[in-house]
């Protein structure tokens, strides 16, 4: 809760955005300004303190592609096109940001379960 300003807290609890607050592009600035992650903001660490790793857990993402070469993501097993896509490779970064906030394996940006 600290490195959100409460001004924002609502906005980013709610999802909606004001004319009076900051854009999404603003917020992910500050957001590295203040090496936040989603992790961090979401308290993952508490679960990692409990043991919850993601360790020997298979996990499936249905979305937009994996970019094949993301150096925060090393355990994925298999690609598959479930799309219409001529790609398995993530042209819009959807997937690959939800495949990282799972499974990253960043020291810097963490997923839930980096294992």
């Amino acid at each position: 809760d600290e490195d959100v300003p409460s001004s924002q807290r609502e906005e980013l609890e709610t999802g909606r955005h004001t004319h009076n607050s900051v854009s999404p592009a603003g917020h992910l600035r500050q957001l590295k300004r203040s090496r936040s992650t989603i992790t961090a903001m979401l308290q993952a660490d508490k679960l990692w303190e409990l043991g919850y790793s993601g360790k020997g857990v298979h996990v499936g993402v249905f979305d937009t592609g994996i970019g094949p070469d993301h150096p925060h993501l090393r355990n994925i097993r298999e690609r598959t096109n479930w799309t219409h896509q001529q790609s398995v490779a993530d042209g819009l970064g959807h997937g690959t940001f939800v495949a990282g906030v799972i499974g990253s394996q960043d020291r810097e940006c963490p997923g839930f379960a980096p294992e």
